[in-house]
């Protein structure tokens, strides 16, 4: 019973149309929280879920607000924004984490999805480089995002070895050292046929990848730097 009411909810939400006004200021609202706790935990994602699931006024609240944020055109337009977009925060602060990130459940998928994150800030990093707009600015906030990504992919690889093989971590570390460094060789051949210096992003591709190496291997709890010793 409860939950054909929820889905009634749900479906008189969808059909609510709101007004450009409207929309605007539920975005502003949302710039201006970004720009308060711009250092927003990499747990987040978690720590909103476990509220959810322990506030059941909270759920039938938040929850359809989040529904009819992804029904706008702002929050579709976030989608293909770059770094040098106001609609950027909104995406990585807002979409990426509670509208994809929060239905991402299984341990393999959270750390597949921070894989996917990290490599999708580098496909952004070369998107600017080509417009020649790389500049330091956007390069901060691409390496910063990049930190999270990976102290995020440390995290969840440390579940997937508690309820997955071995290999399924091996594996993830292996796609993870591969989009890093092909990515970062990408972007030095950019900067290199225009006679610049290599991008700082290449370099912090690098030392992520090898950064996740370190950990999984000082640890000893996977098979894949032994493997490579």
């Amino acid at each position: 019973m409860e939950n054909n009411k929820l889905k009634k909810g749900i479906k008189e939400i969808k059909n609510i149309v709101m007004t450009d006004v409207e929309k605007t200021r539920i975005f502003e609202n949302i710039l201006k929280v970004s720009k308060e706790k711009p250092k927003t935990s990499p747990w987040f994602t978690f720590s909103f879920l476990a509220m959810l699931k322990n506030n059941r006024l909270v759920y039938y609240i938040v929850i359809p607000l989040i529904i009819i944020l992804s029904s706008s055109g702002v929050v579709f337009a976030s989608q293909s924004s770059l770094p040098d977009s106001i609609l950027y925060p909104l995406k990585v602060n807002i979409v990426e984490p509670l509208i994809e990130g929060a239905l991402t459940f299984s341990p393999k998928n959270k750390a597949k999805y921070e894989v996917n994150l990290a490599t999708k800030r580098l496909v952004e990093a070369e998107a600017l480089a080509g417009q020649g707009k790389l500049n330091k600015k956007n390069e901060d906030k691409i390496n910063n995002l990049l930190d999270k990504h990976t102290v995020a992919l440390d995290k969840t690889l440390k579940d997937v070895k508690k309820v997955d093989k071995v290999e399924q971590s091996d594996k993830i570390i292996s796609n993870f050292n591969f989009e890093m460094n092909t990515h970062a060789q990408k972007l030095d051949n950019m900067k290199k046929n225009n006679n610049e210096e290599d991008h700082q992003i290449s370099k912090k591709a690098r030392m992520n990848a090898e950064k996740i190496n370190t950990l999984f291997k000082d640890r000893g709890d996977h098979g894949f730097n032994n493997k490579n010793k």
